[in-house]
């Protein structure tokens, strides 16, 4: 009985083994596949929530990746009636009867940015949109800007709201504040409005308008709370909604820019945090010095407390604004290393909220490529200067990346570069060419997947990667434009990308 028994135990080894050589040596071709890259294809991770934290200077996603923002502001057009950054037949405008309704026009405006491979949108809204009468709220345009967070969030686009103002209020030249928040709401509005931002340059008028803010006079601040309380109760649910950016380019007023930033500014931004965080728990802070600031880079301003803060200055090369890309010289990096000793010193990340130029020349393309360079060397975020694809544009400006009816500058050509946008461990630098397409990251690697985004449009002929330091593997994904790297083990680790042969 017992050398019958061993008999079959032997029998039924032999037809495993028989079947198992075969699997066997399956597997050990798909691992010599996945180490060059070909099969299986690995896929980005699922992420339960777009919504990202702040760790020290690092912004993560909610599998602890370090996330890189890149993208656009939408959109100036956004500034004035019907306060969107591209044209819909509801408007009631009249010379946009014949334009799509406003459903299709949104689809359309906002697949543009996931194509271009961006993934954050600084999102224009206006107070005068939403509030034109005091106390009456235009619930319709609320729901229309929500439907616009609602479809980035749907193309894995990330948002950020921005209360965006200029020198207070359209009769002021400027945007964003309700007529009724004037000292006086029944002023006579400016009509030559070109040079506007001179409102900022000790302006009688405009001051006044922000001193009497600042004071709450006539209660203007209570009116502000409560509207951004009446903003975040309708967007913090939206996925995709990662924060609030309190107020674009704030203003001093009459007082001492520096003593402001301290004593009014600063407390102001954690007065608002405490507001926006009872209704939207977990949203990122984002908050901006005063606008003159912006032109030298220097600021009073620290980060307030709270937790959660980002900064988000902005940047104009004065010789780009003065004389247009093509004919001023400039140095980002040089210009931007102040905000980088700032970031470091309050140990803030740092999101440069605006920068841009006139665009639809040659020379705009290599300005704004010249900001993204500086972006990756510093490791900032960022969202260019802008958006829009309306026939009329606000105050003269052209800073848009599009023309009327989504036409492309060649300033596009800067927005679609290839980036991390989300590293498995800790970047430590990050370098792309863009005319040859090759790019370097140098991370400090955890487990998991790290995705390169490298839009179609510029590796058509595919991506290929070498991943040295730690074990991994890589893949191509064309559809989504990502080339996907896996690291298997903790280390110092290098990724080198280009296009494919």
């Amino acid at each position: 009985m017992r050398d019958h028994s061993t008999s079959a135990v032997l029998h039924f080894a032999l037809h495993v083994l028989h079947f198992a050589l075969p699997v066997c040596a399956l597997l050990a071709a798909l691992a010599a596949a996945c180490a060059d890259g070909s099969t299986p294809p690995l896929s980005p991770p699922a992420l339960p929530t777009l919504r990202v934290t702040v760790n020290g200077r690092r912004v993560l996603d909610a599998l602890g990746r370090e996330v890189l923002l890149r993208g656009v502001n939408a959109g100036g057009r956004s500034k004035f009636d019907p306060f969107f950054p591209f044209p819909f037949a509801e408007s009631g405008r009249p010379e946009q009867a014949g334009d799509p309704p406003f459903a299709e026009a949104l689809e359309t405006y906002t697949a543009r940015v996931a194509e271009w491979g961006l993934d954050v949108v600084r999102l224009t809204f206006s107070w005068e949109g939403l509030e034109p009468t005091r106390g009456a709220w235009d619930d319709e345009y609320l729901g229309r800007y929500a439907a616009m967070a609602e479809s980035f969030g749907r193309r894995g686009v990330r948002v950020i709201v921005d209360f965006h103002q200029d020198a207070f209020a359209s009769p002021l030249c400027g945007d964003g504040f309700p007529l009724w928040a004037l000292p006086d709401p029944a002023m006579t509005p400016r009509t030559d409005c070109a040079n506007w931002f001179q409102g900022y340059l000790g302006d009688g008028e405009v001051d006044a308008a922000y001193d009497r803010f600042w004071t709450n006079g006539g209660g203007v601040r209570d009116d502000f709370e409560a509207m951004w309380r009446r903003v975040a109760e309708r967007l913090w649910p939206v996925e995709g909604v990662i924060g609030f950016d309190v107020m674009n380019e704030p203003h001093d007023g009459s007082a001492e820019v520096g003593e402001w930033s301290r004593t009014v500014l600063r407390p102001f931004y954690e007065r608002m945090a405490t507001v926006l965080r009872e209704v939207a728990p977990g949203a990122l802070i984002f908050f901006e010095p005063s606008g003159v600031d912006a032109a030298d880079r220097v600021t009073a301003l620290e980060t307030p407390a709270g937790g959660g803060m980002v900064f988000a200055p902005h940047y104009y090369a004065a010789a780009v604004f003065l004389l247009g890309p093509d004919a001023a010289t400039y140095d980002t990096d040089a210009d931007l290393l102040p905000w980088t000793t700032w970031a470091e010193a309050n140990g803030s990340p740092l999101l440069l909220g605006e920068f841009g130029c006139v665009t639809g020349t040659d020379g705009g393309r290599r300005y704004l490529a010249a900001n993204f360079a500086s972006l990756d060397r510093y490791l900032f975020h960022g969202t260019a200067w802008e958006y829009s694809t309306a026939r009329d544009v606000w105050n003269e400006e052209a800073f848009s990346v599009t023309g009327w009816g989504g036409v492309e500058t060649p300033s596009v050509a800067a927005l679609v570069r290839a980036y991390p946008r989300a590293v498995s461990g800790t970047v430590g630098a990050f370098t792309w060419d863009p005319e040859t397409r090759h790019g370097t990251l140098d991370f400090a690697a955890t487990p998991g997947i790290t995705e390169l985004v490298a839009p179609a449009r510029l590796y058509a002929d595919g991506a290929t990667a070498t991943l040295t330091g730690v074990p991994g593997r890589w893949a191509w994904d064309r559809a989504r434009g990502l080339l996907l790297v896996e690291t298997t083990a903790a280390g110092d680790a290098t990724i080198e990308f280009g296009p494919g042969d």
